[in-house]
């Protein structure tokens, strides 16, 4: 394979997993987010939105991230800037779960994929 037939196969694959990235945000906004914030413990509680719909990609990684993990960020001192797990895993479904972490995993892939994309780019 030569090094353009790479990047424009790594640049298919980064558009592709954006979609589906994209697709699984709105999803996760729609159905969890829109849930979590009409819920009076949990509505304050989703981390600091820095754009509009930040607030699915706070409650995908507070669900996505190691549970061992999450609880030593929570004690941190800026514990504020992202969604507590505990409480998100007591006000969800295993399926609000299940897309939060298949939203997350795409959204991470996809980076790491133009990233990728990027390198072989600039190489050739």
């Amino acid at each position: 394979m030569t090094d353009t037939t790479l990047a424009l196969a790594l640049f298919a694959v980064s558009c592709a997993l954006g979609l589906l990235c994209l697709l699984l945000v709105a999803w996760v906004s729609c159905t969890t987010v829109r849930r979590l914030r009409a819920n009076p413990r949990t509505a304050e509680r989703l981390g600091v939105e820095w754009t509009h719909g930040w607030a699915a990609l706070n409650v995908a990684m507070a669900l996505a991230w190691p549970r061992r993990l999450m609880l030593r960020l929570d004690h941190d001192a800026q514990a504020a800037l992202h969604a507590p797990r505990d409480l998100l895993q007591a006000h969800t479904t295993r399926l609000d779960r299940l897309l939060a972490r298949a939203c997350y995993a795409a959204q991470l892939f996809t980076c790491l994929s133009f990233v990728l994309w990027l390198c072989s780019w600039w190489g050739s």
